[in-house]
């Protein structure tokens, strides 16, 4: 029993190193100005942590290393119109998570970035369920994930939680789930016309909005209204980077 206590704190030990020893940086980075005069966006997140993003904002740099949707960054309006290539290597190989930490670290280090989080109201949808799960079906599957065809079609099986994720995506604003609705659904909602700013009533073509489809197939209601989300704030950042 002592053996195997003394080998569980050397264990421990050692992942509490390994933690520790996470690179934070990457061996080798260029970041500069893009000056193409093209808006085309080009890159990746290579396996083991390489980064390679071309002719990207700094908003966008900004979405990428931290996860957040563009609707969520505030900032001066420049970091919405400069563009810049990052090339960046860790020495040896990581995690997207960690590889997306090092980003942020060299936006910092190359641009002075410095930023906070703000809660703030915005419009957006509520996602509800008035009379509760009558046209959903329940599933019991393990496996968790929608689909989004060409954007007018969302399936799979999931939560309300993750379907409010999928409209948020489609329609570019956030969408709050009050459903209530705490299963997993199989879900297939299938829609043909686009929707304009304001909700239900404004679609730009003729055929089925997302808004009518989702109460026909699943007779689940999205409103308009404030949505409470969390603001990333560019409190300061410069628009020449340091040099390479």
């Amino acid at each position: 029993m002592e053996g195997l206590s003394r080998w569980l704190r050397l264990f421990l030990m050692a992942g509490m190193a390994s933690a520790q020893q996470a690179p934070t940086t990457f061996a080798v980075a260029t970041v500069k100005e893009n000056k193409s005069m093209t808006e085309t966006m080009d890159g990746r997140f290579g396996r083991g942590g390489d980064v390679e993003l071309r002719n990207r904002t700094l908003k966008n740099l900004i979405e990428t290393a931290y996860r957040v949707d563009s609707y969520r960054i505030t900032g001066p309006a420049w970091i919405t119109t400069a563009r810049y290539d990052v090339v960046a290597r860790p020495a040896s190989p990581v995690d997207h998570n960690q590889s997306s930490v090092m980003l942020q670290n060299l936006l910092v280090e190359r641009f002075g970035l410095r930023v906070h989080r703000e809660p703030t109201t915005v419009q957006g949808f509520i996602l509800t369920a008035e009379r509760g799960p009558g046209k959903l079906t329940r599933t019991d599957t393990k496996r968790e994930g929608f689909e989004i065809m060409s954007m007018e079609e969302i399936k799979g099986p999931g939560t309300m939680t993750a379907l409010a994720r999928a409209l948020k995506a489609v329609l570019g604003k956030p969408v709050e789930d009050r459903t209530g609705l705490g299963d997993k659904y199989d879900i297939k909602l299938k829609w043909t016309a686009h929707e304009l700013e304001g909700g239900p009533d404004a679609a730009s073509e003729p055929g089925l909005s997302i808004f009518t489809a989702l109460k026909q197939q699943l007779g689940l209601a999205l409103k308009a209204d404030k949505v409470s989300i969390e603001m990333l704030v560019v409190d300061h950042a410069e628009r020449q980077p340091v040099e390479n």
